[in-house]
């Protein structure tokens, strides 16, 4: 008989707690002890943060495997004009986008759709002759890959983003 009443006990102290952890009582602002778990716990489990002057940039990337292995400058003719070639390359089978602005003098190029295990820096090899104040690979705000490049605001030039290639060509008019 004892042994009967300890089992009830157990079942309904089992029932008890199951319901208790379980419960929902309507309330939208409310949340299991699991779900507090996971959204308190698991940061990287959100979406991306989009940088503001990107509203309408589409962050819909298949991410794959793809990383910027590294940048050369070199000198060279472009349109019959003397410019500064950059050639960013990347590794890997997945999408990317690429912005481009100026901030102050600092022409900012950051790529987007990188798998975020391939954040450090990459290498950057310059062969400009000295036409630019500084060039060299750090990352934005939000961790994204930049290549940034010291020339006056203002400063004419190209990006050709030719990712299907898994090359991206910037041509810098100095």
């Amino acid at each position: 008989m004892v042994a009967a009443v300890a089992a009830v006990i157990i079942v309904l102290g089992a029932v008890g707690t199951t319901w208790f952890i379980m419960r929902d009582d309507g309330d939208d602002n409310s949340s299991t002890s699991a779900s507090r778990f996971t959204e308190q716990d698991a940061p990287h489990s959100e979406a991306v943060p989009v940088p503001t002057e990107t509203e309408d940039y589409d962050f819909d990337y298949d991410l794959g495997e793809v990383s910027v292995s590294g940048s050369t400058a070199t000198t060279a003719t472009c349109d019959g004009r003397d410019c500064v070639r950059i050639e960013i390359e990347l590794d890997g089978d997945g999408e990317v986008s690429i912005m481009d602005a100026f901030a102050g003098d600092e022409l900012q190029i950051d790529v987007f759709g990188v798998d975020v295990k391939y954040q450090d820096d990459f290498p950057v090899t310059d062969r400009s002759d000295g036409r630019f104040d500084f060039l060299r690979a750090t990352s934005d705000e939000y961790d994204w890959p930049r290549l940034a490049i010291g020339v006056p605001e203002g400063t004419e030039y190209t990006v050709d983003d030719g990712s299907a290639n898994h090359l991206i060509t910037v041509e810098v008019f100095v």
